[in-house]
């Protein structure tokens, strides 16, 4: 089973877009950057977990693009808070 659909990958798949969220609101908010930095390494975390359970060619190509989106935004977020 490909690992973006079994459930597992599902939740975890979820996990880093929720994630995101959460780093957008955290800026939004004016959270410190220590905390904005703990949030990107949560995300990686769970982006590293979800690597894990790719299984599948199909997989393998959902992940690279949600891999080069998270590091997109790693590099915007480290650009903003400095």
């Amino acid at each position: 089973m490909n690992g973006m659909a079994c459930p597992t990958g599902r939740m975890l798949a979820l996990g880093v877009v929720a994630s995101t969220m959460q780093l957008v609101r955290a800026l939004e908010d004016g959270r410190a950057p220590a905390a904005v930095q703990d949030l990107m390494q949560e995300r990686r975390r769970l982006l590293s977990e979800l690597a894990r359970k790719v299984d599948s060619s199909a997989g393998v190509g959902s992940l690279a693009a949600l891999a080069a989106a998270v590091a997109e935004s790693d590099r915007t977020l480290g650009a903003l808070i400095g």
